[in-house]
């Protein structure tokens, strides 16, 4: 499933859930009912703003997470840390 799908999925689901519409959504999140409308049925794709916007009403927001087994590790050459013996 692609990001836009599962944005699409998530917005109809939560939409849904509250008793929203498209419409309600859109002058929540100050954008037009055509954004909404394309984003909300996996039509088009959103921008991290535009998400965020849509997000904010329903109670979410999109954030960055560093993966733990993506961010690397500190050096550990001595050399590098400035942790030599020499004196």
């Amino acid at each position: 499933m692609t990001t836009k799908e599962q944005l699409s999925v998530l917005l109809k689901e939560e939409l849904t859930a509250r008793g929203l519409s498209i419409s309600a959504l859109a002058k929540e999140a100050g954008v037009t009912f055509e954004v909404a409308r394309r984003i909300v049925q996996g039509q088009s794709e959103s921008s991290w703003i535009t998400t965020n916007k849509l997000l904010a009403p329903l109670g979410m927001q999109l954030v960055l997470t560093p993966v733990p087994a993506l961010v690397p590790a500190p050096p550990t050459d001595p050399a590098l840390t400035g942790a030599g013996g020499s004196a």
